[in-house]
């Protein structure tokens, strides 16, 4: 009964290793995590669209409705367009939204946003701070 196991075994590694079998698990893993919205990013990376621009887009042509254009939504930016920003209201909507990164880019990439390194921390001095006495040479 074991070399019927063995056997099983043997031939199920050897399924495994087959270059077919592991390149179309590669790629049902590949699709499963495209799927995934959380993920999505990662794999898709970015196409282009700078943060800063759609940030600027939306303060000075919200009303236009060049922020909509800018970020993939033709008609949302036509709408937007013909009503002079929905009177206003729609373009101040649009750029909190924006601004928050609630609304993205439609093909559902992210934005290109500039890094300038790790944020500043303001240091304070207190009875309860160790200073170090400094020896000069």
């Amino acid at each position: 009964m074991n070399e019927g196991l063995e056997n099983k075994v043997e031939l199920a590694s050897t399924e495994i290793l087959q270059p077919q079998s592991v390149m179309s698990a590669l790629k049902s893993l590949h699709s499963c995590f495209l799927s995934l919205p959380s993920f999505r990013h990662i794999i898709m990376g970015t196409n282009g669209y700078s943060y800063k621009i759609a940030v600027a887009l939306s303060l000075f042509l919200g009303w236009l409705g060049a922020d909509r254009f800018y970020l993939g939504y033709p008609a949302l930016g036509l709408l937007k367009f013909c009503t002079v920003g929905f009177c206003g209201i729609g373009s101040l909507m649009d750029f909190i939204l924006i601004s928050m990164q609630i609304v993205g880019p439609s093909d559902g990439s992210s934005y290109i946003i500039d890094y300038y390194g790790a944020r500043l921390v303001r240091l304070s001095i207190n009875n309860d701070t160790y200073r170090k006495t400094q020896i000069y040479p």
